[in-house]
C-alpha cells in the first residue's frame, strides 16, 4: 500500500492510497471511489448505478447529472456507454475532486462541475436530464449517511429537471440499520414512477433503485456488453442482477 495523498477539507477527512495498481479514495475509513488502469468495473455498487442509468429507454443519452461525484468512478464507466453526452456533477468538496482529477483519472470523463450544496444548486438547475443519479453521502459520527435532506424531499426537487422519458436513480445502502432510509426511497420510487427497478452488484451492501415512465428491461443491459474490453469487466457486468418492482 502506497499513500499518495491525504487532505483534510471542511467536509471530509479522506486518503488516496494506490493498492496495486488500483488506487482507492479512502474517506474515513471508507471508500468512496476506486480506479484500476486497465479495468473499469469494480463488483460494488458504482457498478450497479452504471446499470441503471442503462435503463434509460434513450438510445443515446444526452444529458446527465450526477449529484455526489467523489473520485467519479460511475462517471468513468458511463463515460464509456456514452462517449458524447454532456457529464454534470454535483459535489460540495472542491478540493477532493482536484485530488480526483490528478489521481484518479476523473479529468479525463470531461465532465461539467458544479460546486456547492447540492440541494440547494438543484433549485437553481435548468432541465432537461436524460439520467440523474443521486449517490450523495457523506461520513456520520459512526457510518457512512446520506447527506442533505431526506430522499423523498429530494425527489421533488428533481423530477421536474428530468427530460420527457429521463430516468432517476439513487443508491442506497441494504444493511442492518440503514432500514429506514431504504424503505423511504423505495417507496418514493414507486409513488413517482410508472415503472421502476433495483439494481444489485455482486459485493457490498447497496442496491440501486431506479425509475422513470419506462425503463429498458433488463435483458437490454447485455446489449451493453461490448461495451467493456477485459473479461473481468464483461463477467461482472453480467453478473448485476435487475428486479423489476
Amino acid at each position: 500500500m502506497k499513500l499518495l495523498h491525504e487532505e483534510q477539507t471542511p467536509y471530509a477527512n479522506y486518503r488516496i492510497v494506490q493498492r496495486g495498481r488500483r488506487v482507492d479514495m479512502d474517506v474515513q475509513g471508507a471508500v468512496f471511489a476506486t480506479f484500476h488502469p486497465d479495468q473499469l468495473l469494480t463488483g460494488y455498487s458504482w457498478d450497479a448505478i452504471t446499470a441503471a442509468a442503462a435503463l434509460t429507454p434513450y438510445k443515446r443519452v444526452r444529458r446527465l447529472l450526477m449529484l455526489g461525484v467523489a473520485g467519479g468512478t460511475s462517471l468513468r464507466q458511463i463515460r464509456r456507454l456514452w462517449p458524447k453526452a454532456k457529464l454534470v456533477g454535483l459535489d460540495i468538496d472542491r478540493r477532493l475532486i482536484r485530488a480526483a482529477n490528478r489521481y484518479m483519472g476523473l479529468q479525463d470523463c470531461q465532465v461539467e462541475m458544479i460546486f456547492g450544496d447540492a440541494d440547494q444548486k438543484l433549485k437553481t438547475l435548468e432541465g432537461s436530464f436524460d439520467v440523474i443519479i443521486d449517490d450523495l453521502y457523506k461520513c456520520g459520527h459512526l457510518d457512512v449517511e446520506r447527506g442533505g435532506v431526506p430522499f423523498p424531499s429530494r425527489l421533488q426537487n428533481l423530477v421536474p429537471l428530468l427530460a420527457p422519458k429521463g430516468i432517476i436513480a439513487a443508491n442506497f445502502i441494504n444493511d442492518v440499520g440503514f432500514e429506514q432510509p431504504l424503505d423511504q426511497g423505495q417507496k418514493a420510487f414507486q409513488a413517482n414512477f410508472k415503472e421502476n427497478a433495483c439494481i444489485r452488484s455482486i459485493y457490498g451492501y447497496n442496491q440501486v433503485f431506479v425509475g422513470g415512465k419506462c425503463l429498458r428491461p433488463d435483458f437490454d443491459l447485455k446489449t451493453y456488453g461490448h461495451k467493456w474490453t477485459s473479461p473481468r469487466d464483461k463477467q461482472l457486468w453480467n453478473d448485476l442482477k435487475v428486479e423489476f418492482l
